[in-house]
């Protein structure tokens, strides 16, 4: 069971961070956090006090209950969610490895946008 609870461990971290670094940056009002780990946002969504991580999915359920506009976690199926990927699998780290604050989209992801503008 444990082996299987490592990726799905992985999904809700993301989700953690990405929560914690938008309600740092202060003036985000609406944050809407997609992923296509069903499981994941099954979990966020419906707390199951049975699952192995349920006191780490309350710690996420505590964030997304801040004072916030709107938050909510959404799956997105990963066809429809290439842009993220390749992003997410790109290697935009800081110069100590860690994670960079993107402001504009790189480069790369213009034909991207493009295909999925049109």
């Amino acid at each position: 069971m444990m082996g299987l609870l490592v990726p799905l461990a992985a999904e809700l971290w993301s989700i953690f961070y990405g929560l914690k670094v938008a309600w740092k940056i202060g003036n985000l009002l609406s944050v809407i956090i997609e992923s296509d780990c069903k499981r994941a946002i099954d979990e966020v969504n419906n707390i199951d006090s049975d699952f192995a991580l349920a006191d780490f999915v309350m710690m996420i359920n505590n964030i997304m209950s801040e004072d916030w506009d709107t938050c909510v976690v959404i799956h997105v199926p990963k066809d429809c969610n290439e842009v993220a990927t390749t992003l997410a699998t790109s290697e935009l780290t800081d110069a100590d490895g860690g994670l960079r604050d993107i402001h504009d989209a790189p480069v790369f992801l213009s034909s991207m946008f493009a295909v999925e503008m049109a």
